[in-house]
Formats: structure tokens, C-alpha cells, sequence
């Protein structure tokens, strides 16, 4: 259990788009004379079961704000943090991919297409080729302490959460220019929060998972904002939208990319469109001096979240 290594009471947060959307069709289907079953079709089943299995005694939250959940949840547990409240919090996402899930996202046609549809799937962030995203899924967490806590028990710090920005997009994805503005009003929260500059961004680890739309406006913010020469780089090229735990997996990333001194490459992105405001994305991973991070997560019905990430002081 992940509590006995730790003198206060852990808690967890955990972020999630759909969670239980398969327990409650299975429930629905075959499982109502199985009353016990129906504990599974709650969106919090997860952290619940989580909690239990890791005797985590201390808060316990879940978070569903689509594409963004985990890196919001990561964002919430690091405020409950610092206001006092907690100690030390297991934060992030998890997300399965199941049949329902999969069947809603390829009927709104968001998804890039089968391989035997006419079309070649193409779901590569920021390619001019992109055609939607292929989805996926997966789990990532982080322990976060509070700072002096940390250091008490002798902690290895790998790296601080320094700021963050959250935004919602009223006109759903629909509207351009509001999209683009929320999304770099998110990133501009972030970095005020942090109480650094723009300048300071060292790379961006993008939400770009191959939408057409989407990922264009997430490039005119970053370029709006950060500026267009940042050092950027789009993991969903090669784990696939994972949904609420897209943002979770992608601060994974960006602090072992902290740690490395390494970012790793945005997989098969050759051909970017006329007019991309960014420096292109490279292919292969690529060593550069990195301080400071941004987490970017943005969802389709609105949603923007941006994670300021930097290495230890304490290094």
C-alpha cells in the first residue's frame, strides 16, 4: 500500500473523461439483477477502488473535465496543497478505452479514419495531413508533497509545480477566434501564476493529438503567447488521445524530459501547412538545456488547461 511510506494520511486525485462508461452500459446490458455491480457505474469508481487498494485515508477527488481531467486533477491536488489542506496527494488520469467511448468519438467524426475506409489514417499533431486522432489509453501520476514535507523524509524531488491557468471556451470549439483566445488566455494564467515570463519557457509539451481544427488554433496561441521559436513537442503523435489522461501522461513526460535535459520527438510530422506559426516540430528527440516546461491540455467541448513545470530547487 502506497500510504504506509508516508506519516500523514495520502490522498488522491484522479482525473477521467469517461471512467465508467463501460460499467454502466455492461450494468445496463446484463448486470441489474447483480445490485453489487452498480458501485462500478459511478464516475469516482476508479479513485474509490484506487483509494482502497493503496489505503489512501486522505482526500479523495475526482475530476472529469474532458480532454484535460488529469492535468486539471494534477493542477487541483497541487492547490489543496498548497492552501494547507493536504500534505501529500497522488494526482493524475486514467482512462480505458472501451466500446462505447470508441463508437461515440469515430460517430462524431473526430477520429482519424480506418485503414480500410478509402482514406489513409493520418492522426499526427500539426502534419498537414492530420485527419483526427486515433484513440488510446493509459494511466499516469504524480506524488506530490508539499515542499518542507519532501525534504523531511528525504525525498528525491524530481520537479515543482509552479504554475497554472484554466480557461473554458463558451462557444464550445466552435467559434475560432474565441477558441484560440481561451486557450492563450490559459497559457498566459499559467505563466503569470508561476511569476515568470514567456521567455522563460524552455518547450511546450502540446495537446495536439491530430485534429484538424484543434490543433491549429492550440499553435496560433502557443505562437501568440510563448512565441514561435518555442522548442515543442507533441507525445500524442505516438500514445494516441488517451483522453482524461492525456494531461497526466504529458507532465510525466515533460519532467523526465526536466530531468534528461531531453524532449522527445513529435513521430512522423514532415509536412506542416502553409502559414504554421511555429517552428516545426522535429521527429526525433532532441537535447537542449531545460529549466521551465508548459503543459498544455485542450478538449473539444472547451475546456483549456496549462501546467507551468519546472526542475528542483532543491538540485
Amino acid at each position: 500500500p502506497v500510504a504506509t511510506r508516508w506519516e500523514q494520511p495520502i490522498g488522491l486525485v484522479l482525473g477521467t473523461m469517461f471512467c465508467s462508461v463501460g460499467a454502466i452500459a455492461g450494468f445496463d446490458r446484463k448486470d441489474r439483477k447483480k445490485p453489487l455491480e452498480f458501485a462500478n457505474t459511478v464516475i469516482n469508481a476508479a479513485a474509490g477502488k484506487a483509494a482502497i487498494c493503496g489505503q489512501l485515508t486522505g482526500i479523495n477527488s475526482t475530476i472529469s473535465t474532458g480532454l484535460t481531467s488529469g492535468l486539471h486533477a494534477i493542477a487541483y491536488a497541487a492547490a489543496l496543497i498548497g492552501s494547507g489542506q493536504a500534505k501529500a496527494l497522488l494526482a493524475g488520469g486514467a482512462e480505458e478505452l472501451s466500446f462505447e467511448s470508441l463508437y461515440g468519438y469515430t460517430q462524431t467524426g473526430l477520429t482519424c479514419p480506418a485503414a480500410d475506409g478509402g482514406q489513409d489514417p493520418f492522426p499526427i499533431p500539426f502534419d498537414a495531413r492530420r485527419n483526427g486522432f486515433a484513440p488510446g489509453e493509459g494511466a499516469a501520476f504524480l506524488m506530490l508533497e508539499e515542499a518542507d514535507a519532501a525534504k523531511a523524509r528525504g525525498a528525491t524531488v524530481l520537479a515543482e509545480i509552479r504554475g497554472h491557468g484554466s480557461m473554458y471556451d463558451t462557444s464550445g470549439g466552435k467559434d475560432e477566434e474565441c477558441a484560440v483566445d481561451v486557450i492563450a488566455r490559459a497559457i498566459h494564467m499559467a505563466v503569470e501564476d508561476a511569476g515568470i515570463s514567456a521567455d522563460d519557457i524552455d518547450c511546450v509539451s502540446a495537446a495536439a493529438n491530430g485534429s484538424v481544427q484543434h490543433d491549429r488554433w492550440e499553435a496560433q496561441a502557443l505562437a501568440e503567447t510563448i512565441g514561435p521559436q518555442v522548442p515543442l513537442t507533441a507525445i500524442k503523435s505516438m500514445l494516441g488521445e488517451t483522453q482524461g489522461a492525456g494531461g497526466a501522461l504529458q507532465a510525466v513526460s515533460s519532467i523526465e524530459a526536466l530531468r534528461t535535459g531531453t524532449i522527445p520527438g513529435t513521430l512522423a510530422c514532415e509536412q506542416l501547412e502553409d502559414g504554421f506559426p511555429l517552428e516545426a516540430p522535429s521527429q526525433h528527440s532532441r537535447d537542449l538545456d531545460l529549466k521551465c516546461c508548459l503543459v498544455n491540455a485542450v478538449g473539444f467541448d472547451g475546456h483549456c488547461s496549462s501546467l507551468i513545470l519546472s526542475m528542483s530547487h532543491e538540485e
